[in-house]
């Protein structure tokens, strides 16, 4: 006789079905957990949308004056209604831009006005801060 080991053949087909149910429980776990992370990453994509409209907003604008020294790294502080109406920009203190090149920059935020805004209002900003560098 053989020994059994205390199953019967229908207790194969519960366990069978409890590792199915715990298989879909941790598969539906999955899902959520993704879920959870997805809008983080859907912000995270969007405002990186966000800052390339901004940059191609006001560098269809940029026209670097003849003899300006813009070689280097400028950020410019730009104050924004929403709607992405400009309310005031400024140079940070750590432009490396010579008085034209800084001015060039302010005008072609300026002129950029109004920035982009609709479809990006979850991620805009009233203060931000553009940078522009040039090779």
């Amino acid at each position: 006789m053989k020994a059994m080991s205390g199953r019967t053949a229908g207790d194969t087909g519960k366990s069978g079905k409890i590792r199915e149910r715990a298989a879909l429980l941790v598969a539906l776990s999955l899902c959520l957990s993704a879920q959870a992370q997805s809008p983080a990453r859907d912000e995270a994509a969007l405002v990186r949308a966000y800052s390339r409209a901004l940059h191609d907003a006001v560098h269809t604008h940029w026209q670097p004056p003849d003899g300006a020294d813009v070689t280097g790294v400028c950020a410019l502080v730009v104050r924004q209604l929403p709607g992405g109406d400009v309310l005031d920009v400024q140079p940070h203190p750590t432009c490396e831009y010579d008085e034209a090149g800084q001015a060039s920059v302010v005008d072609a935020v300026f002129q950029a006005s109004p920035l982009p805004y609709r479809g990006y209002e979850t991620v805009f900003s009233r203060e931000l801060r553009l940078m522009f560098q040039t090779e």
